[in-house]
């Protein structure tokens, strides 16, 4: 009786066919316009489960530089306005750039005047 010993090494995957065009749009465009990525990769994933095309991983990568980008954004445009509000409290409690109670004309007459 002969035994028969299973093969080493897995049968190879089947390959998955072309790669989606709009995963590596979605990728490539986030690196550049954040939204148009998330919309082109939403909309590749969706065509990729329908056909069964390669490309899912780039789909994922682009959505997630993607999501990534916009909430990067978000926190910085806030950190921005933060910044500036609390500079232009502290600009005010010091009595403007010219220094404290020193209005702009005070400064001018005082310049003025030591020109002369």
């Amino acid at each position: 009786m002969t035994q028969v010993w299973p093969s080493e090494y897995p049968a190879p995957a089947k390959p998955a066919g072309p790669t989606n065009t709009l995963a590596i749009v979605s990728f490539v465009l986030a690196f550049f316009v954040s939204i148009a990525a998330i919309v082109t990769g939403h909309i590749a994933l969706n065509q990729i489960k329908r056909t069964g095309e390669g490309g899912r991983g780039l789909a994922i990568a682009g959505l997630v530089i993607g999501y990534v980008s916009v909430v990067a954004g978000i926190v910085l445009s806030v950190v921005l306005v933060l910044m500036l509000l609390v500079a232009g409290q502290q600009s005010q409690h010091r009595g403007g750039p010219n220094g404290p109670g020193m209005s702009a004309g005070a400064a001018v007459s005082i310049v003025g005047s030591a020109a002369v």
